[in-house]
C-alpha cells in the first residue's frame, strides 16, 4: 500500500479495503445483522463527527479552533451525562 507503512499498517490497510469491496458487493444492510443497525448508525454518527471537527479545525483560524473545540467538548460532556456508568 503505502511505501513506509508499517505491516499493522498495512494490514489495516487491506482490512479497509476487503470491508469496503463486500459492502459495495453485498450492501451494508446485507452484511450487518438487523440488530445491529442502531449501533451502525451511532458509530457511523461518531466517525462523522471526528472528521467535520477536524476538517473544521483544519479550516478555521484560531478563533474556529476555540469553537469547534468547545462544541466539540459540549458534545462528549452531553455523551458523558447520556452514558452507562
Amino acid at each position: 500500500m503505502g511505501f513506509f507503512d508499517s505491516s499493522e499498517t498495512t494490514q489495516q490497510k487491506k482490512l479497509i479495503a476487503d470491508m469496503k469491496e463486500k459492502i459495495s458487493k453485498e450492501g451494508l444492510s446485507n452484511i450487518i445483522d438487523s440488530s445491529n443497525y442502531q449501533k451502525v448508525i451511532i458509530e457511523q454518527n461518531q466517525t462523522i463527527i471526528s472528521l467535520l471537527a477536524i476538517s473544521a479545525i483544519a479550516a478555521s483560524g484560531l478563533a474556529g479552533d476555540v469553537v469547534t473545540l468547545s462544541s466539540l467538548g459540549s458534545y462528549y460532556e452531553a455523551i458523558q451525562r447520556l452514558s452507562k456508568k
